[in-house]
Formats: C-alpha cells, structure tokens, sequence
C-alpha cells in the first residue's frame, strides 16, 4: 500500500537535475521521554567515522514516530518513550 501523496507547497529543480519538494505536512510528531522532548546521540566508537550521530525525534508520519518510539524503548528497557502530536 501507497503512502498517501501530499500536497506540494513549491518545487525546485537543481542545476545537477535533483528535484526538491516543499510538501504540507497534516501534523508533526515528536518523540517524547517522560513527556520531555529530547534529543538522542549515538556514539560508535569501532566505526571508521567514530564520533557523535543525532537521532531524529521529530517525524511527519505517525507510522514512522511509533515505531521509532517501540525501539527505543526495546534499547533502554522502560517504557517512558511516548509520541506526542504538534
């Protein structure tokens, strides 16, 4: 099944040929702990570009929000991760 299309706000094509879409979103989720928003960085130290990586907390697709929310929640053992709607 399709994700239904949203509408587009503007467009642009690039001069490489890339075409970037502005589109209206319904509603933004945000992932939430303990009911605070937060921001989640992962470390991978073995990793040849070791450093900080951010996390993205804020999704346009409920979908997406939930099911990052159930992993979370699965890597920190708890269940204090919730999705919250703006």
């Amino acid at each position: 099944m399709t994700r239904p299309s949203q509408p587009r706000i503007r467009s642009v094509i690039t001069e490489d040929g890339i075409t970037w879409d502005i589109l209206a979103a319904e509603q933004t989720y945000v992932i939430v702990y303990k009911n605070r928003p937060i921001s989640i960085r992962v470390d991978q130290p073995m990793n040849l570009r070791s450093g900080f990586k951010y996390k993205k907390m804020s999704y346009t697709n409920l979908a997406t929000a939930e099911n990052q929310c159930k992993k979370l929640n699965r890597i920190f053992d708890c269940a204090d991760f919730t999705v919250k709607w703006i």
